[in-house]
């Protein structure tokens, strides 16, 4: 195996195309860009009378430079000032019809914010429009953004439109294809994001400006180089020591290092620096609470088996991690009843020609239904599957259930956080919250950051928050203390939960984030994002979250277990 791992490296290595040394010859972006009297006229002059607000170097940075390059690349670290520099990037690009694109749990927080900087700063165009990104990703997506025809889109939380497989990018990239309309793209993770998402939002703020490749043959065999992944799976350099300066290294961190560098010092890429972020220390520690013996028998049976504990198979890799995390919190996801014979076989086979076209990435066939109707037509062979499929989907419609083997776990939680201060704890899975919030007698945060008529960035003490819903874009400084019982598999959803609060106006001098790991499964997965984090701080060039906090350490000690009862 050693050989062929040495022959595939041999094979594969990024070569000198017109693509690459366009971008070797972008200029430089001087580091002494805005002085102090620069940021503080230009707050002066979009600042409304009689207010004193102001701008951080970044925000007048990226605001500078997408003037000049009529795009931007805003890598703002999260809690780095992203709303406001949203909003202004509204105001002063000139467009007639702006658009902000973002998550839907969002948009109710951003219209608040909005109004609030009103009350400082120059107001956007009465035409601007407000998109979410599931709107973008329904069957009249596409179509509802054409109606819009905005010239310019300004996406918060970019890293939501960033993989090229997804049907919402592929729409926005057909809209910004064809209307010619400016993009600005702004994110606190985008920069640790895959090569091939980074350089699909610099291609679109940036165009031939971009520093990174624009052909998507090019872009994957410099990812192949330079992105975390097994070393035989990794191309050599090649043409990419170009990027290198004589006192770098050849490793594949050093090329990481100089190839983020490069795209960083970019004009149209903007990145902040830890120093625009908070200044709290990060303490990350590791929860192992005493598995139930049903719980620990579950596992056992998942691990050696594929069985759940209804007798159920989990079919894939993912499918056992997924249910092992359910696991370790006492419960697992079903369907309430089986489905009749043939309806698995014929959902498989549709679900199978649907990767086989979405991977082919032909405009105008961007999700299922688009393939539906692409085999009605006969544009595409596979009517007998269709039909098939089409007969047996009404025969059953699968309905997810949480089954509880025990709530000792959540016991646990609550014993372990009681006298405790204040605490976010965060997960995964509704079914988890909703009882772990009877358990607590707390709020539990689902859908919009909502319980009820309560609103979580309102709300004060210790409370229980959807991942999913929350984990992005809010601000939660009043908070010090984070429990994590479903960690996230990806080392962005950890920088962006982390950053939830350890932000700007974190009044505490110590952020605390507790993770419950109970199942060697769960660290294994931790371990992995470590790798991850690594490889992203060294081409972000600057320190992960989720490495600062320590769990990384953390992981190679044995905590303490709670008590079995």
């Amino acid at each position: 195996m050693s050989g062929v791992v040495a022959a595939f490296e041999r094979q594969f290595e990024v070569k000198d195309t017109p693509d690459l040394r366009r971008v070797l010859g972008l200029k430089r972006r001087p580091s002494d860009r805005l002085s102090e009297a620069e940021v503080r006229g230009l707050s002066e002059y979009l600042r409304l009378p009689g207010s004193t607000a102001t701008l951080r170097p970044a925000q007048a940075l990226s605001l500078v430079e997408a003037s000049e390059q009529g795009g931007l690349v805003g890598a703002l670290r999260v809690g780095g000032g992203k709303t406001l520099l949203a909003y202004l990037l509204l105001s002063v690009l000139k467009a007639k019809r702006p658009l902000l694109l973002l998550p839907h749990a969002l948009l109710a927080a951003t219209s608040r914010a909005f109004a609030l900087l009103a009350e400082d700063w120059q107001r956007p165009p009465d035409a601007t429009q407000i998109m979410s990104y599931e709107r973008l990703s329904s069957r009249t997506g596409l179509q509802d953004l054409r109606s819009l025809a905005p010239d310019l889109v300004v996406a918060d939380e970019c890293h939501s439109i960033a993989n090229p497989r997804s049907a919402r990018t592929r729409r926005l990239g057909y809209y910004l294809e064809q209307s010619g309309a400016a993009f600005c793209g702004l994110s606190g993770t985008i920069l640790n994001r895959p090569l091939a998402h980074l350089a699909l939002v610099c291609g679109w703020a940036l165009g031939e400006g971009s520093p990174l490749p624009l052909e998507r043959d090019v872009v994957d065999a410099w990812g192949a180089a330079v992105d975390h992944r097994p070393v035989g799976m990794r191309a050599q350099p090649g043409r990419l020591a170009d990027f290198l300066s004589p006192t770098d290294g050849a490793t594949p961190a050093d090329l990481r290092r100089a190839l983020g560098r490069w795209v960083r010092d970019t004009p149209g890429v903007v990145s902040t620096s830890s120093a625009d972020g908070c200044d709290a220390t990060i303490v990350g520690s590791i929860w192992c609470p005493q598995l139930p013996r049903e719980v620990e028998g579950a596992l056992a049976r998942l691990e050696a088996t594929g069985l759940l504990p209804n007798g159920d198979v989990c079919m894939t890799p993912a499918d056992t991690w997924r249910h092992a995390r359910e696991l370790c919190l006492g419960f697992h996801y079903h369907w309430e009843t089986r489905p009749p014979p043939g309806w698995l076989e014929a959902r498989y086979r549709w679900g199978s020609l649907v990767r086989r076209v979405l991977e082919q990435e032909q405009q105008g066939l961007d999700s299922e239904g688009d393939v539906a109707r692409a085999v009605e037509g006969g544009a595409i062979p596979g009517q007998p599957v269709l039909e098939r499929w089409r007969a047996a989907r009404g025969q059953f419609q699968p309905k997810t259930v949480p089954a509880w083997l025990t709530g000792e776990v959540l016991r646990q939680v609550r014993d372990h956080l009681r006298g405790r201060p204040p605490t976010l704890v965060w997960v995964a899975h509704r079914a988890v919250g909703v009882e772990l919030a009877k358990v607590l007698g707390v709020p539990y945060f689902g859908m919009e950051g909502r319980c009820g008529d309560l609103e979580l960035e309102d709300f004060e003490g210790t409370c229980v928050a959807s991942i999913s819903s929350n984990g992005t874009g809010r601000n939660l400084q009043k908070w010090s203390r984070n429990l994590v019982l479903s960690p996230p598999s990806g080392v962005r959803p950890w920088e962006q939960l982390i950053g939830r609060t350890h932000r700007s106006l974190q009044a505490a001098d110590e952020v605390f984030v507790e993770v419950l790991a109970a199942h060697t499964s769960v660290r294994q997965t931790l371990r992995r994002v470590a790798a991850e984090a690594a490889a992203s701080q060294q081409f972000e060039g600057e320190p992960s979250k989720f490495l600062l906090s320590g769990l990384a350490g953390a992981l190679t000690h044995t905590p303490t277990k709670g008590t079995r009862t």
